[in-house]
């Protein structure tokens, strides 16, 4: 029964992450390290959150220089907006490593309406866009279904440990 639980939570973290593994590996092929994609609910807004510790620019590790935090939002933002993602009204790109102050990170977030991106990249295939994960509620079933699973398999292995004498119920009446 425990299998079942771990299967359908793979299947749920695989879900919630297909709206957004094509803007991950565009920010990756761009040259930003540890690049993460969320989609997310804000204020009835569908917003895309990547994120990446530093982008950098050169053709060898040894010879990489750290782009600046403006140049970084520029590229992640262009990969996010080129990338088959869920679909999305803005885009809030954070940066945590830039050349102006390599020896920190510190998180700069800056947030791009969809005007201001087709204003900047033209504008964007209806083709790339995907629904998003929560859109018609299937996160919520799956998640229902995972709880429900895992509670079930808890009450069948306590009644078994329970019927099998490895556990006593110690009743207190005060």
């Amino acid at each position: 029964m425990m299998k079942l639980g771990v299967l359908i939570a793979c299947l749920v973290a695989l879900v919630s992450a297909c709206g957004t593994s094509g803007a991950i590996e565009a920010a990756v092929v761009a040259g930003c390290a540890d690049a993460r994609a969320e989609h997310r609910q804000i204020d009835e807004r569908d917003v895309l959150w990547i994120t990446a510790r530093e982008c950098i620019h050169g053709e060898s590790p040894g010879r990489a220089e750290l782009l600046p935090a403006s140049r970084s939002v520029d590229v992640l933002a262009a990969a996010a907006w080129h990338a088959e993602a869920a679909a999305f009204d803005a885009l809030k790109v954070t940066i945590y490593r830039s050349a102006e102050e390599p020896q920190f990170l510190r998180a700069r977030t800056t947030e791009l309406s969809r005007k201001e991106l087709t204003e900047r990249w033209g504008p964007r295939p209806a083709s790339l866009d995907t629904a998003p994960a929560h859109a018609d509620g299937t996160i919520w079933l799956w998640m229902s279904a995972l709880v429900v699973t895992v509670s079930v398999g808890l009450i069948i292995a306590f009644v078994r440990e329970l019927r099998s004498g490895r556990v006593r119920l110690l009743w207190l009446v005060g």
